[in-house]
C-alpha cells in the first residue's frame, strides 16, 4: 500500500510487484479487451475500425509483455516510461485499469 512517505519510485515499485502477482489474470484481460475493441471497432466503420486496430494492437502488445518479460525488467521499463512521459502513464493507467477492472468484474459475474 502507498504510505504517505513513499517516492514516485516506490509506489511504481509497489504496483509492479502487484502486476507480477496478478500477472495472468491482467494479461487475459487485456487480451480480451483487444478483441472487443477490434469487434466494435469493424461493427463501427472504417475511421473508427483504424483506431480502434491499432489501440487493441497496443494493448494486446501489452498484454504479451506482461506474460514474457520478468519483475526487475517490468520495474525498469515502468519507472523509465514514467520518468520520460508522466501525464500520458497517469492516463494510460487509467484507461487501462478502467478495461481491466471491468474486465475482471465481468469474469467474476
Amino acid at each position: 500500500m502507498k504510505r504517505d512517505n513513499d517516492g514516485p519510485e516506490e509506489v511504481v515499485a509497489e504496483l509492479a510487484e502487484e502486476v507480477l502477482r496478478r500477472r495472468d489474470k491482467m494479461a487475459d484481460a487485456l487480451e480480451r479487451t483487444s478483441e472487443r475493441l477490434q469487434r466494435k471497432g469493424e461493427a463501427l466503420g472504417n475511421g473508427v475500425s483504424a483506431a480502434a486496430h491499432k489501440t487493441a494492437g497496443a494493448v494486446e502488445s501489452a498484454g504479451h509483455y506482461l506474460r514474457e518479460f520478468d519483475g526487475d525488467e517490468l520495474v525498469s521499463d515502468v519507472r523509465g516510461i514514467v520518468k520520460r512521459h508522466p501525464g500520458r502513464t497517469v492516463l494510460a493507467a487509467l484507461v487501462v485499469g478502467f478495461f481491466i477492472g471491468r474486465a475482471i468484474r465481468s469474469n467474476d459475474s
